[in-house]
């Protein structure tokens, strides 16, 4: 039985502590757990791994989404014929095994816990708390989605795209991809940010949602894509009186990691911390 016992459903971290209980014939339970994040920062903190290790998580958990997709891709295919497509998810995911001594150590991250169940195998166990984490990461996506107004959108860009003459349907949608580092900076605070800024001031609510919602697209799959969420959500409840600092740093940050500089982005996520303190 999957059970959220740390944390809000609705509003959920985006980094788990997912564990299961596995019985021995003495009676004692031994406790196994993994660890999953939607940030690389996140996850060789909680590790203990040089924050420079960033950039290696972010290529291997690259090739494992596509992996896993294609598994998918192909199953869905068989199953409901060759228009059946998984869509691509937004946020990536990035996971490992974690020692726990004692039930206690469970609750000192700041992240939420699942409990998975207790089992008597340690097969069932492990696939118990594989299973949660995919649970728990649906459904974090969920909340990003709706909070966002993302839920059906890639449908309607699919429909929209398809409308388009031949002639206009090679041109490429701009993303973090295909953004010359050259000009990074500029496209994020141009595009996004300053828009949103200027439209909370001028309370202007449609055009808020949907330039969220395109900076959000813009950055799907991205190491950087949670960074973008937490900034957007920091935006939304600082409206009346914006915090300029706090934003020019996520800005730093989220440019710091585009760059693969997890080093300085390590240094930007504490600053972070620190102004947030002081608020």
């Amino acid at each position: 039985m999957i059970n959220l016992i740390k944390g809000n459903v609705d509003n959920l971290e985006g980094k788990v502590l997912v564990f299961s209980r596995l019985e021995s014939q003495t009676g004692e339970n031994h406790i196994l757990a993994l660890y999953a994040a939607t940030n690389p920062l996140d996850f060789v903190e909680k590790v203990g791994a040089p924050r420079d290790a960033a950039k290696s998580l972010e290529e291997e958990a690259k090739r494992s989404v596509e992996k896993a997709k294609e598994r998918i891709d192909d199953e869905l295919k068989n199953r409901f014929g060759p228009e059946m497509k998984i869509r691509s998810a937004v946020l990536p995911v990035y996971i490992t095994d974690i020692p726990i001594a004692s039930e206690g150590d469970l609750y000192l991250g700041d992240e939420d816990v699942v409990d998975a169940g207790v089992f008597s195998n340690p097969g069932a166990c492990f696939e118990a708390m594989t299973m949660s984490v995919k649970f728990y990461m649906n459904k974090h996506e969920d909340n990003v989605e709706k909070k966002h107004g993302l839920t059906g959108e890639k449908d309607k860009a699919d429909k929209k795209r398809e409308a388009k003459p031949e002639c206009e349907r090679g041109e490429q949608e701009r993303t973090y991809k295909n953004i010359d580092r050259s000009e990074f900076r500029r496209y994020v605070t141009e595009t996004f940010v300053a828009p949103i800024l200027d439209s909370y001031r001028y309370g202007e609510r449609h055009r808020i949602s949907a330039k969220e919602s395109e900076f959000i697209r813009f950055s799907a799959q991205s190491p950087f894509a949670s960074n973008v969420v937490e900034m957007i959500d920091m935006i939304g409840k600082t409206k009346e009186n914006p915090n300029i600092p706090l934003i020019e740093a996520y800005v730093n940050l989220i440019v710091a990691v585009r760059e693969e500089d997890y080093e300085n982005a390590a240094t930007l996520r504490d600053k972070i911390k620190e102004i947030r303190k002081t608020k």
